[in-house]
């Protein structure tokens, strides 16, 4: 997918496997995202060098996410 930024200020969930291989992903704001799903980055290997979401969204003890190959 050629798919760059991903500005979904609306978007409360992201589920399983959503950005599956978005090889071209570097900026993902999702302001108001309460859940990620596990794998929602899988096969992106630029994901998130920009990632801003709600404080709070992951739990205290990481400060971070990875995606597994599935």
């Amino acid at each position: 997918d050629n798919m760059e930024v991903i500005n979904a200020p609306r978007v409360h969930t992201v589920n399983g496997y959503a950005f599956y291989g978005c090889d071209n992903l570097s900026t993902v704001n999702l302001p108001l995202l309460d859940t990620i799903s596990n794998h929602a980055f899988t096969n992106c290997p630029s994901s998130a060098k920009s990632l801003s979401m709600r404080p709070g969204t992951l739990p205290e003890t990481r400060t971070s996410f990875t995606s597994a190959e599935p």
